[in-house]
């Protein structure tokens, strides 16, 4: 039996059903610089009246915020997703990448460190979210239970 290749697996109907369900919840915006791309002709967002509306959906990707080894792509909480326009999917992608990079170039000590830290950069960033009363994309109780055991028994490694 050959194992399905991640691209093979982003080809699947499930995965497509679950991305355009996600690009529907978004409102056909990208939930990062909220670029819209449904049939719009905007100088802002780079489209002509040329284009078809397949082309418009074909614009956006579907972001998984997190992975646990395991799930399928599909298989995810619709709140570990986020639709981006391709611009931000990139952006998001290579900051996430740099920081797998800075983390492994760290011993386990420092890592620690840097783990407690970016969860206090996470809880402020929670805090103000509340305090404009926006809606938080994503929940403690959404992500993967051994990460969200680090948030409740204070755990700094993984």
């Amino acid at each position: 039996m050959t194992v399905a290749t991640y691209s093979e697996l982003l080809k699947r109907p499930e995965w497509q059903a679950k991305r355009l369900q996600v690009i529907a919840a978004a409102g056909h915006r990208c939930q990062e610089c909220r670029r819209c791309l449904r049939g719009c002709a905007c100088e802002k967002c780079h489209l002509n009246e040329s284009q078809s509306a397949g082309d418009f959906v074909d614009s956006f990707e579907v972001h998984h915020r997190y992975y646990v080894r395991g799930r399928l792509p599909w298989e995810y909480p619709d709140e570990a997703l986020v639709c981006l326009c391709r611009d931000c999917h990139e952006q998001t992608t290579f900051a996430m990448d740099v920081l797998k990079v800075l983390a492994g170039l760290l011993p386990r000590r420092e890592l620690n460190i840097a783990i407690a830290r970016l969860k206090e950069v996470l809880f402020g960033y929670m805090d103000r979210a509340n305090e404009r009363g926006e809606v938080i994309p994503i929940q403690l109780a959404d992500l993967p239970e051994e990460v969200r055991a680090m948030f409740v028994y204070g755990r700094a490694g993984l």
